[in-house]
């Protein structure tokens, strides 16, 4: 009887349609190619005719034709619908987000005017945007993106220099946030919020990379002001770091689309880094932080 029942399971199992994720995805048959039979000619005399359907694969997927060499010496072809590999975004140097132009005043003013349609700003943030502008030239319109880009920074902190050896950014609301209770942490992102995504690209994360060229406290910066070359940080400090990272943001602080002035860019906090380096200027040699200890470097790996 139980026989019987598997026999009878597997004959309704084999009348069930097969899903339609049965076909068009990778590794699978094309979906569509079936017969709209037409008749040719007269009938009785007629003949059939198939008008075959196009076939395709789902959205990522690609048709190609792949081959199977049999012992008797026949090629097998099979239609199959394969991944299609999406190359990564292209990354933007400095030098390509200098030549993509800049922000005019205007255009400036707009993303501050933006930000601040925001309801959810805290008051010492409406407070810096409101009070904010900057002339044209300032400021790319593109965001430099590129993981290689060599950002200088100099910093007394110990916190944020445990963090720098962890391979990673610290801002300073990051740091002003560390132990504290969740009503502080409540009561802070009330003055100093909105709390940014750095996944996220919008009008308030560019504004306030753009206040904080400006005061790191108002409001207390998500960010960190990082120069381009090591003159710029080295009037900030006497122990200056050297690291490469992701900036995600535009160039700032130009004169006339020039890379002139306190030129900077504005990482968020928590961008991770590699390859970091201090110079301290009673010691006057770089060194390289490698396996937890630093060292002096050679002049090849700087």
């Amino acid at each position: 009887m139980s026989k019987l029942f598997g026999i009878l399971s597997l004959m309704l199992l084999a009348l069930v349609p097969a899903p339609a994720w049965a076909c068009g995805d990778d590794g699978q048959r094309p979906c569509g190619g079936g017969c709209t039979w037409i008749a040719k000619g007269t009938c009785p005399f007629c003949i059939p005719w198939c008008h075959r359907e196009p076939t395709f694969c789902h959205a990522g997927n690609l048709e190609q034709t792949e081959y199977a060499f049999l012992w008797t010496g026949e090629v097998v072809e099979t239609p199959v619908c394969r991944r299609v590999s999406v190359p990564p975004p292209a990354t933007v140097s400095v030098a390509q987000a200098l030549a993509a132009g800049c922000r005019s005043e205007t255009d400036i003013t707009n993303t501050i005017n933006e930000a601040l349609s925001r309801s959810d700003l805290g008051t010492k943030t409406r407070e810096a945007l409101s009070n904010f502008s900057k002339p044209n030239g300032w400021a790319t319109r593109s965001d430099v993106t590129d993981p290689r880009t060599v950002g200088y920074r100099a910093t007394p902190f110990s916190a944020e220099i445990a963090s720098l050896e962890a391979g990673k950014l610290m801002s300073k609301a990051e740091r002003r946030l560390v132990g504290k209770s969740d009503e502080y942490i409540a009561s802070f992102w009330q003055t100093e919020g909105p709390k940014i995504d750095p996944a996220q690209r919008g009008a308030v994360n560019l504004a306030l990379q753009m206040t904080a060229t400006a005061s790191s406290d108002i409001p207390v910066s998500q960010y960190l002001s990082v120069a381009l070359d090591y003159d710029v940080a080295s009037a900030f400090g006497n122990v200056i770091y050297k690291f490469e990272m992701d900036p995600k943001s535009p160039v700032l602080g130009m004169r006339d689309c020039k890379l002139e002035g306190e030129v900077q860019i504005q990482p968020p906090g928590g961008t991770p880094i590699r390859n970091l380096f201090r110079f301290d200027k009673s010691k006057s040699y770089w060194e390289r932080y490698q396996a937890g200890v630093w060292r002096r470097a050679e002049k090849d790996e700087l």
